[in-house]
């Protein structure tokens, strides 16, 4: 998260620099939720959408992500 909000204040200061986005386009998260990243066109609701415990689908923006600590599950099982 440190790394990502650093980034957005650099682009406050070169608004011409880039801020990458730290989160593939579709993902499940380590919890069995799936992710998956909101058209331009849908972004007034957030970046991502997902299905939350109530069955409704819901929506984030990266850093609200971030402070939740969302990671994609990796592909290997961990022992």
């Amino acid at each position: 998260m440190a790394l990502y909000r650093a980034a957005l204040t650099y682009r406050s200061y070169h608004p011409s620099y880039r801020v990458e986005n730290p989160y593939p386009d579709e993902f499940v998260d380590q919890e069995g939720t799936r992710w998956r990243r909101l058209p331009p066109s849908q972004q007034e609701l957030g970046d991502y959408a997902f299905v939350g415990p109530d069955g409704e689908e819901d929506y984030a923006t990266i850093e609200q992500m971030l402070m939740w600590d969302i990671r994609p599950a990796s592909s290997q099982e961990e022992d």
